[in-house]
C-alpha cells in the first residue's frame, strides 16, 4: 500500500491491507480489523471532485471581472449623474446595456464550467 507504514501489534509489524467481509470492507491490521471510511475507494471520485472544483472555479473566477466591472460602471454612473443631472436618463440607459454585457461574461464563464463539468 503506498503511504502506508508497518503497524505494531503486540510486537509484530504487519503491513495493512484490505479485507472484504460481509459487512464491508476493513483494514487488516495485525489481529484487528478497522473499517474503512465510505468514499474512500477510488474509483473515479478523483475524476468527479476534478469537474465539481472546474466547475467552482470557473464561475468563481469568472465573476471576478464582472464584478469588479459592474462596480466600477455604477460608480461612474452616479459621479455622472451627481455632475449633470440632467442628463440622467440617457445615462440610465447606456447604464443598463453596459451591465447587461458586462453581466454576460459570468454566464459564458458559467456555461464553460457546465461544459467542463459535463462534457469533459
Amino acid at each position: 500500500m503506498a503511504g502506508m507504514t508497518e503497524y505494531t501489534a503486540n510486537g509484530r509489524a504487519s503491513t495493512p491491507y484490505v479485507v472484504e467481509t460481509d459487512e464491508g470492507l476493513f483494514w487488516q491490521i495485525g489481529d484487528r480489523q478497522v473499517p474503512v471510511v465510505a468514499g474512500a475507494e477510488l474509483d473515479g471520485n478523483i475524476v468527479d471532485a476534478a469537474k465539481a472544483l472546474t466547475l467552482g472555479l470557473s464561475t468563481g473566477l469568472g465573476a471576478i471581472g464582472p464584478g469588479i466591472g459592474v462596480g466600477y460602471l455604477m460608480g461612474k454612473t452616479v459621479e455622472s449623474v451627481a455632475r449633470q443631472p440632467e442628463l440622467r436618463s440617457d445615462l440610465m440607459g447606456i447604464t443598463f446595456l453596459g451591465l447587461a454585457l458586462t453581466e454576460a461574461i459570468t454566464f459564458y464563464a458559467l456555461l464553460m464550467g457546465f461544459v467542463a463539468f459535463f462534457l469533459a
